[in-house]
């Protein structure tokens, strides 16, 4: 805790530490939705999607065509890949994760560090869910919310199931901005399961930024084809903001954003569907999503004018 005060000097002075930690993660917390991939959109907008995405839809076409071809792996790819999925199946102790909503199910896990795991079914392909995860949703992950951003930058695409992507995230004053490069990565299990890997990596394209701390994060993904239109997300997940935040701090912090990331696939695949294309399931979740969003500001009427 004393490697946080310096952060906060002058505001802080008279606080004693579980105060301190209280404070650091109330600030840290009203900052937490900038911190995963930039997901939100207002649901309650009259024409939801607007438009506003049709690049993000294309290109997502193109690449979801692209998975069924045969992909092949150099064997730097299919070590990091076997590693990866050994680590995704790990049994470890899970304890349940309240969750607030039917829409998906948590558990949290300490496998070494903590690590989040959450399920959720999504309405849509398995090829357009892995298509969302390989970054090609740029216009909806790259919104500015509530005055602060993620920014991704795409660099390297080597092939069809491998790329390099850089994440700027703008931090609440005191605390510095975040830099996250991480490797994505993926391969077909099966006829209807794909395996998503997403970890920090270094990359002579995104050197340090001046400034800003360099945080790390793993997260993995199996998504499993359940019909022809929706697939089971499986997200299992851990991020270290890194500089001066200590541990408590960082799980009060980060455990919410890695279990609530299907949410904000679901979020986008909603929002990018035709008004008049909606089945009763789909209509289903579109009101839990709406739910989501409203009920935290039940007591606070004006939020929503």
């Amino acid at each position: 805790m004393a490697a946080c005060k310096p952060f906060f000097k002058g505001m802080i002075d008279n606080l004693s530490e579980p105060e301190l930690l209280l404070s650091i993660s109330r600030l840290l917390y009203k900052a937490s939705h900038q911190l995963g991939v930039k997901a939100r959109v207002d649901m309650a907008d009259e024409d939801v999607g607007g438009g506003r995405f049709d690049d993000d839809m294309r290109n997502m076409r193109e690449a979801a065509a692209s998975y069924q071809l045969p992909q092949q792996y150099d064997a730097g790819e299919r070590q990091t890949l076997d590693e990866l999925l050994a680590l995704f199946n790990k049994q470890a102790s899970l304890k349940h994760y309240k969750t607030g909503t039917k829409l998906y199910t948590a558990q949290i896990t300490d496998m070494g560090k903590v690590f989040a795991r959450s399920e959720m079914e999504v309405r849509t392909t398995a090829e357009q869910v892995l298509a969302y995860y390989m970054a090609h949703a740029g216009q909806f992950t790259n919104q500015d919310e509530d005055g602060g951003s993620v920014h991704t930058t795409i660099g390297e695409r080597c092939n069809d199931h491998s790329a390099i992507a850089q994440y700027m995230i703008s931090m609440p004053s005191p605390l510095q901005d975040r830099q996250l490069t991480v490797q994505l990565l993926w391969e077909k299990l099966d006829d209807s399961t794909y395996f998503i890997a997403q970890k920090t990596c270094v990359h002579q394209q995104f050197p340090k930024v001046e400034g800003a701390v360099s945080m790390s994060a793993t997260r993995l993904i199996k998504l499993t084809k359940t019909s022809e239109s929706s697939a089971k997300v499986e997200v299992v997940g851990s991020m270290n903001l890194c500089g001066s935040v200590p541990a408590q701090v960082n799980n009060i912090v980060t455990i919410p954003l890695i279990v609530r990331g299907p949410v904000a696939l679901a979020t986008f695949f909603t929002a990018i569907r035709a008004a008049d294309a909606f089945d009763e399931s789909e209509a289903k979740q579109l009101g839990q999503l709406l739910f989501l969003e409203l009920h935290p500001h039940r007591q606070n009427a004006h939020v929503l004018r």
